[in-house]
């Protein structure tokens, strides 16, 4: 399921597979779609514009994150709303290793390609 959410310059949409995607997968999959991995600047510009989302996506820099804009119940908690980061290490630290499975925030805008 996509749900895009404007930026100045195109738009970032959440995409999923039924099984995930390691870090290569997701940016040959947003590249199937018109579009590349976003970067995690266009996710927050996202967010701002209200993209929420629970699921963990690949963004370009190789991190996986996720937009909240309405911290609930297994999604964010008593935390405020915001761009979560999804750590290697249980001391919240370091990237998650790229062969792990999650889902992608694809970017597609008019400087795509350029």
């Amino acid at each position: 399921m996509k749900r895009p959410s404007g930026t100045k310059n195109g738009e970032v949409f959440h995409s999923s597979v039924p099984d995930k995607m390691s870090l290569a997968t997701a940016s040959t999959h947003c590249h199937s779609l018109g579009a590349q991995l976003a970067t995690v600047g266009q996710l927050y510009l996202a967010w701002q514009a209200g993209l929420d989302r629970c699921d963990p996506g690949w963004l370009a820099d190789g991190s996986a994150r996720y937009p909240i804009n309405a911290p609930r119940r297994n999604c964010g908690g008593d935390e405020p709303a915001g761009v979560r980061t999804v750590y290697g290490n249980a001391n919240r630290t370091g990237a998650p290793d790229t062969a792990d499975l999650y889902d992608a925030f694809c970017y597609r805008g008019t400087h795509f390609g350029r």
